[in-house]
């Protein structure tokens, strides 16, 4: 039994001693550190581990997520990978994928053993759009539906941008953001091209030539039927045309009435005075018309007033009588006129007043518009006071009331009427002598219109207080004027004064 026990110790060391070691895992290796790829690319991800001859581990596949170059926050898929380490590209970026145990860690820094690959995606490029259509024709309005193909189909930037010539003969319209399929619709008459773009480069594109045939017109109409305005106020009238779409839209313009309303070639109206017209419209294609009815009302009056408070008008005679409107350009300025006493004067449906015997009377005139009334004095005097005498230049010296020196006496008619100078002379009264007197027609003139004046001048040599007058022969009755050198300029009544003779010295007269 002693022998016995002493050999099994032995024998369980031999045993023990004869069993070999498991290798361990120290490290694991990755087939690819960087890879590129297009969009849509699969890889096969290979992980290799040293010693070869240890028992492989388990791996646990990820990819990380691209992070755009132009900011941080959440990234965006690129890629997937599953665990047994197939790798598929789905977008354009960078990423990652990683590969790490499950079961072991190494013992130098007890972290599980990883190994990472960047992936680099490209993007597959277009090489070509071509339409469904590069000519097509349609009619006015209608709409046409234009499909663009990318090639490679798999291409990855499919981002499109369509434009057109003439927005005015087509316009565009795609069928969502960026898509392949665009809307046509013909908006006028004529040709455009339609162009399809890549996006990202401008060197690939496709075009469509797109004719629209012309239309007819089928009806006309205007803007408005009638229009009431204001005297001197102007609009537009626009034409309506029957299809809007109607390719020739041109139109003449006519007015009934151009004293009324004017019109342009653009439809301007322009009113001038109030009443009532017509405002036509005629289309070159078809011959359509359309009418508006213009009614302009005046501009409404706010006042009325005569220009002077009183007028002087002779015997016989005739005043016109002018009126001040507020405002100057009110529309109706038509008024009634009334005499208080047409046994001095009358005033017919114009405002010309004839006098009729001396005397004054009450002119007034009653607007039709808002009865507005203005008044003035109407002085019905002798012929002879319309005359206008003045002394429109002298060089004298007075000394003690004698005046001495060149003296020009000048009468003006200012009433309606022709008259005939038939004397002028100058009294000296101090003594009541004439100094200087003339019946001469080259001096005095034939006739003296309304408005016209007649002067005369001579040199006095001390005469006191020269009194001057004319005298005027007016529908075989003799009048005449008087006045003083140094009175104030006005209409002066005749004055009686009887000359006692004349001076031995008469003053020579001269035309002025």
């Amino acid at each position: 039994m002693k022998k016995f026990f002493f050999l099994m110790p032995l024998i369980l060391v031999a045993l023990f001693s004869c069993e070999k070691e498991e290798p361990v895992v120290t490290s694991i290796d990755l087939d690819k550190s960087e890879l590129e790829l297009k969009v849509g690319e699969t890889y096969d991800f290979k992980v290799s581990h040293n010693p070869p001859d240890a028992k492989a581990p388990t791996y646990e596949w990820n990819v990380s997520q691209y992070y755009p170059l132009w900011g941080g926050g959440q990234g965006v898929d690129i890629a997937r990978i599953d665990q047994l380490g197939h790798f598929e590209a789905t977008d354009v970026g960078e990423t990652y994928v990683t590969v790490m145990t499950t079961d072991i860690i190494d013992p130098v820094t007890g972290e599980r053993f990883i190994r990472r690959c960047k992936v680099i995606i490209k993007p597959i490029e277009a090489e070509g759009l071509k339409l469904d259509k590069t000519e097509i024709t349609i009619d006015p309005k209608k709409k046409e539906i234009l499909t663009c193909t990318i090639s490679p189909e798999n291409a990855t930037n499919k981002s499109l941008y369509w434009k057109t010539s003439n927005s005015n003969v087509v316009t565009v319209s795609p069928k969502g953001d960026n898509s392949n399929q665009c809307e046509l619709t013909a908006t006028g008459t004529g040709e455009a091209v339609i162009t399809v773009v890549l996006s990202n480069n401008s060197q690939l594109s496709a075009t469509c030539k797109v004719k629209v045939n012309a239309a007819k017109l089928e009806g006309l109409s205007l803007s408005e039927k009638e229009k009431t305005v204001i005297q001197g106020e102007s609009f537009k009238l626009a034409p309506v045309f029957t299809p809007e779409y109607a390719t020739n839209k041109n139109v003449k313009w006519y007015s009934s009435d151009a004293n009324i309303a004017t019109v342009d070639s653009n439809g301007n109206v322009k009113t001038v005075h109030f009443g009532e017209c017509v405002i036509k419209a005629k289309s070159e294609d078809g011959g359509f018309e359309a009418e508006c009815k213009v009614v302009v009302k005046p501009i409404p009056l706010d006042g009325i007033k005569f220009e002077e408070n009183y007028y002087p008008v002779e015997i016989g005679g005739k005043k016109q009588l002018n009126l001040q409107y507020f405002p100057d350009n009110a529309g109706n300025k038509r008024v009634k006129w009334s005499s208080s006493n047409t046994i001095v004067a009358t005033v017919d449906e114009n405002g010309m007043v004839k006098g009729n015997t001396r005397g004054n009377t009450t002119i007034t005139a009653i607007s039709e518009d808002g009865s507005h009334k203005a008044e003035c004095q109407i002085y019905v005097v002798d012929i002879n006071e319309m005359m206008l005498v003045y002394f429109p230049s002298a060089s004298v010296s007075i000394i003690n009331g004698y005046y001495t020196g060149n003296i020009s006496c000048a009468i003006r008619n200012n009433s309606s009427q022709t008259v005939k100078l038939t004397r002028f002379y100058v009294v000296d009264t101090g003594n009541y002598n004439i100094v200087t007197e003339t019946t001469d027609a080259s001096l005095l003139g034939e006739e003296l219109k309304p408005g016209e004046t007649c002067a005369l001048r001579g040199r006095f040599n001390s005469v006191y207080e020269p009194a001057f007058r004319w005298e005027i022969e007016y529908n075989g009755r003799t009048f005449s004027t008087y006045n003083r050198y140094g009175d104030s300029v006005s209409l002066k009544s005749s004055k009686s004064i009887e000359p006692k003779g004349k001076s031995s010295n008469m003053i020579q007269l001269y035309k002025d």
